[in-house]
């Protein structure tokens, strides 16, 4: 087994991966790549951060898959911002010729995100390295992360234990990762990002951005692939209302419970958001009964 998976490593280490935008015959400037759990308002966190950049080109919801002798970056959709607006979203797998299209007028800068992958294996190093791109992670309390996921399964009708339990863990890898020292990485408290303006400040001034451009994106939530628990909303009041209350809905689920049980999830989740009392009460809320 072990000489099995040296070889497979072996393979990974060496097949080309072919993205669409290092193909793409137009000039772009700055990489992020972004990690994060769905329903971890990354839709909300990425439009800021295109609008903010004013001229962005967004591959939503992207995933690497192995095709013959490479490696091939696939996405859902693709959003480009220019000056600071929304003037493309193409839905469906985004393919060559439109993206080359929307390249070949200004120089822009690239967002990748992945949702429910964290972005610790080769490939997506090598990814990272051959874009020379700043790694994200967008992280939201588990409570209500999961939560959030757990109302998504039940509105579907589908069942959820498999893949709650599954984003548990992925969200439990990204809270050890954000908490590390990592050279080109930004990590966004999801929590602190809708509540404090000062906080948001501080996160533009940091990567550069145009403010006022990127704020205009907390008053809708875009509808991206798969939409947002708050997609469509003229939500600014509502948005910082609800954030840290999806918890309630589940509060006595035993599925819910379950998954926040996982590992170590609680205990990273104490030492990641331990300057955010409010979602210190809720696990005192949650778990007061069994302490």
């Amino acid at each position: 087994m072990t000489m099995i998976k040296g070889i497979k490593n072996s393979i990974r280490s060496v097949l080309p991966i072919r993205d669409p935008l290092s193909q793409a015959k137009g000039n772009h400037t700055r990489s992020f790549v972004s990690y994060s759990v769905m329903r971890s308002g990354q839709h909300l966190i990425l439009d800021w951060l295109s609008r903010g950049l004013k001229n962005t080109f967004h591959l939503n919801h992207c995933w690497i898959e192995r095709n013959g002798f490479c490696y091939t970056f696939m996405n859902w959709d693709h959003l480009t911002f220019k000056s600071g607006s929304l003037i493309e979203h193409s839905k469906g797998l985004s393919g060559q010729k439109s993206i080359e299209r929307s390249l070949q007028e200004n120089s822009y800068h690239c967002i990748y995100s992945f949702e429910n992958q964290t972005g610790k294996d080769l490939i997506h190093k090598r990814f990272l390295s051959k874009i020379k791109g700043t790694k994200i992670y967008i992280i939201r309390d588990p409570y209500n992360c999961i939560a959030s996921n757990l109302k998504l399964h039940y509105k579907q009708g589908t069942d959820p234990e498999r893949e709650i339990k599954n984003r548990a863990k992925i969200l439990s890898t990204l809270l050890g990762a954000a908490s590390q020292p990592e050279d080109y990485r930004i990590v966004i408290n999801y929590n602190k990002f809708v509540q404090s303006k000062d906080y948001r400040c501080k996160l533009a001034s940091d990567l550069g951005l145009n403010e006022s451009h990127g704020s205009e994106a907390l008053d809708y939530v875009p509808d991206f692939a798969g939409g947002s628990s708050f997609s469509g909303l003229d939500q600014a009041p509502y948005l910082k209302q609800n954030v840290l209350e999806r918890w309630r809905e589940f509060e006595s689920d035993s599925l819910y419970r379950d998954a926040l049980s996982e590992g170590h999830l609680r205990q990273l989740a104490r030492e990641f958001f331990w300057d955010c009392p409010e979602v210190l009460k809720i696990e005192q809320a949650l778990f007061r009964s069994i302490r």
